[in-house]
Order: structure tokens, then sequence, then C-alpha cells
């Protein structure tokens, strides 16, 4: 990968501190394994807004794909559908719906994120080409609380999950509305100081824990280890997702995709084991502590 793309990957807002302290939050989460328990097979599978993935890591709609590789989200997609995981794809991916949805294996369900343009109608048959081309699922980083939900629910009933909550308080409202929460702080690229998912994470367990049942809650952020993904989980995320690790893998083409989720997948797997849990569904917070 050329250094300039390299750098359009990695970089953040001002000093990148908060590029820095979302990986370093996650280390201060440690965990508590439980010893003397049968560990067989151990079941990845989780739901994600209401459809079944092979393992609760997923691809992030992070764009700029083709700056990896000319293939861009096209590669993405047939990976993640070789592998039974979730590609939720950006609108400004540079391929078309039609070219994913085509490229998609015969059980794959894609999600698609969405901008709202100023021009609503616009936006508005975008979300209707996409539901017509089989995406089950809607990302929106850009409205306000009170117009934006109903509006959407005008459109489609499909699962809505809410990107860049970076407090409680708009969890709470995430669940208020029935949408759900995507906890990111858009990578560290926009407000230098943005709390990190885990703070989030942590803010939401102490003020509202029931968005944690009634909602999906996603996360992204500063994930680089199998390990981080357990984490996520045991403190309530139903899916965590990596942007950055799957654009460097795709430089290196399909091949590339494929070993980065095989690493994930093995670590998630090998600190389940570990910890004495056999499926995600029994991850929970007792399973980890927070470091001060």
């Amino acid at each position: 990968m050329q250094l300039e793309r390299r750098a359009v990957f990695k970089s953040g807002a001002e000093d990148e501190k908060t590029v820095q302290w979302n990986q370093n939050s996650w280390k201060r989460i440690r965990f508590c394994p439980r010893v003397s328990r049968p560990i067989r097979a151990i079941d990845l599978t989780t739901s994600i807004l209401g459809t079944k993935y092979s393992a609760p890591c997923f691809i992030c709609p992070a764009g700029g794909g083709k700056l990896a590789h000319p293939s861009g989200d096209l590669a993405l997609t047939k990976v993640a559908g070789k592998h039974g995981i979730l590609h939720w794809v950006p609108n400004n991916t540079g391929c078309s719906q039609e070219e994913l949805a085509d490229a998609r294996a015969d059980t794959q369900t894609l999600y698609w994120q969405i901008y709202a343009l100023e021009d609503l109608s616009v936006t508005e048959k975008e979300i209707k080409q996409a539901i017509s081309l089989g995406y089950r699922g809607h990302l929106f980083p850009d409205f306000d609380w009170m117009s934006a939900v109903s509006w959407l629910r005008n459109i489609t009933d499909l699962p809505i999950a809410i990107k860049g909550i970076q407090s409680w308080k708009d969890a709470a409202l995430c669940m208020k509305y029935g949408v759900h929460p995507w906890l990111s702080n858009h990578g560290g690229r926009q407000l230098e100081g943005a709390p990190s998912a885990v703070d989030t994470l942590l803010a939401i367990h102490a003020h509202c824990p029931e968005v944690i049942r009634r909602c999906d809650v996603i996360v992204d952020e500063g994930i680089s280890r199998g390990s981080d993904i357990v984490k996520a989980l045991a403190l309530g995320a139903k899916g965590v997702g990596l942007g950055r690790a799957f654009l460097y893998a795709l430089a290196l083409r399909e091949p590339g995709v494929d070993k980065a989720i095989r690493i994930l997948k093995n670590e998630v797997e090998t600190t389940m084991a570990l910890l004495g849990v056999v499926s995600v569904d029994s991850l929970n917070p007792s399973y980890v502590s927070w470091v001060k």
C-alpha cells in the first residue's frame, strides 16, 4: 500500500490522541476467567439486528476501499459472504448498490449506511433502492431525533442503527425511539477528546443498563484483536465492527481479507475458551473488570 493511502486510513483529528485512546481504553479492561469448566465446542454465532451471523465481528462501513485495492468493497462483500459475517456497506463505497448486491452469496445479508442529503427525496430514493436490492438494515449517522426517525419509519420498517452515539443519554434516546445505538467517535477523525466506545459502554451500564437489554448495541473503535471483541461482547455489545483493519487487509485483495477474518475468529474462540465460556450469548460483565 502506498504511504499516502495508508496515511489516509491511519489519520485522526488534531494530535490523534483520540485514535490512541480508542485503542488504549480496551487495554484498561481486564478479564475475570473461570476455571474447571467443560470446553468442547465454542459457538461464535450471534444475531445482529435480527439476522444470524457466524461471528459477532463485522466489516464496518469505512469507505475508501478502492484506495486499498481496485476491487474495493466488492472484495469485502465476497469474503464476508464466504465466512458468514456481516458487511455493513458504506454509501461512499465507490461501487454501486447493484454491483454489491450481485456479488453477495445466496444466503448473505448486507446492511446499508445512509448519509442524509439536504434534498431528502434523493436519500429516500437511495433507501428504497437498497431495500429493493435486498439490503436488510440501515445505518443513519446524521439527523435530529424528532424528525429523522419518524421520517425513516415512514419509508421502512427494517432495523435502524444510529452511528456516532457517544453519550449514555443519546443511547437512552435510541431506546426511546426504537432504534439501535452504534457507539462510535468516527474513528477519532472528528472531535479530539471524544469518549471511546468503552467509555460510553461503561456509562450506559452505570446510568441506563436497560439499553443493553432492549437494544442491539453496536460497537467499533480501537478494536485490534479478538480479545478486544470478547471484551466488548462481555460489556453488552451485540456486534463489534472493524474498519481500518479490513482496509489494510484489503491491500492483499481477497486473500488478505480472508486471513484477517480467520485470525479474528480464531482469537475470539481462543479467548472465550480461556475465559471458560462456550457461547457468545453466555458472555456478560462478570467476565471483565475496569482498571482505573
